[in-house]
């Protein structure tokens, strides 16, 4: 009897070459404002791919955040190769794929930067900024990597969204903006790209906090209006992006995932 079930295969990606574009993201001055820069969404993609026998190269302009991770991982003895780089530098990104050899068959950009302030205050540079970072820069990384994306016979591009982008935050609006541009790049990206093999798809995320962590007084209204009443864990968006990047999602092109927890599913100042 054949099984019409279907179920991810931890052993894809196994010896495969993953790439990673940011381990983590500057929050000084984002909607959760902390020092230092706060690792979530490209850190557990670096780990989920990495427990599971892929070969990792991630890319960070922090090389203290790369060495962290790498002693993470090697750890429980996963293959990672950390690249320094500004992370939307066409430069820095061709040189990075210049250092890869062989086939890629699993692109991730991560790329985030949501600064807080209002469109009318924000100044041009800090506009140019978002802009450069959060949407050009997830087309730079793809520009540079695409020709090893090309030389696997099946492969994905996976950016990570918002629903930010989705909706619009008035907290960080340069960042739902350009989280917002994301969705037509990964149509027309899925549209040409195609004809290669290449998949590109897009992972929504919401909130996100480390398991076990306080929730910041922030997202308290935010969890209130998530019918699961929490933020999302790391490890469950990079879980997203596995799935999505892998065969079993083979038929899934061009769409937009939200991983929110139900929140965009629910009309704003509806739910009691």
């Amino acid at each position: 009897m054949v099984s019409n079930t279907v179920s991810t295969d931890y052993r894809e990606f196994v010896g495969k070459n993953i790439v990673i574009v940011e381990a983590c993201y500057n929050v000084a001055d984002s909607f959760i404002p902390t020092d230092g820069r706060n690792i979530h969404v490209g850190a557990a993609c670096a780990r989920l791919f990495s427990e599971r026998g892929a070969n990792v190269t991630i890319l960070d302009p922090s090389s203290k955040v790369l060495e962290e991770l790498k002693a993470e991982i090697e750890v429980f003895e996963g293959e990672i190769n950390t690249i320094v780089a500004d992370c939307a530098d066409p430069e820095d990104l061709k040189r990075a794929a210049g250092s890869i050899q062989g086939p890629v068959n699993a692109l991730v950009n991560c790329h985030s930067n949501p600064i807080t302030g209002s469109l009318e205050n924000l100044d041009f540079d800090r506009l140019e900024e978002a802009v450069r970072g959060d949407l050009l820069g997830p087309l730079f990384a793809t520009k540079s990597f695409l020709p090893h994306l090309k030389k696997a016979d099946d492969s994905s591009v996976t950016h990570i969204g918002s629903i930010d982008g989705i909706l619009g935050n008035p907290h960080i609006p340069s960042y739902s903006m350009c989280k917002g541009g994301l969705i037509p790049l990964t149509h027309v990206m899925a549209d040409e790209f195609s004809k290669y093999g290449i998949r590109v798809n897009c992972v929504a995320r919401a909130m996100i906090v480390d398991k076990g962590d306080p929730i910041h007084e922030n997202y308290t209204p935010l969890v209130e209006q998530t019918p699961t009443k929490r933020p999302a864990y790391p490890k469950e968006v990079a879980e997203a992006v596995y799935f999505i990047a892998s065969s079993v999602a083979s038929y899934i092109n061009g769409v937009t995932l939200p991983v929110d927890g139900g929140r965009i599913g629910i009309t704003p100042g509806t739910k009691l």
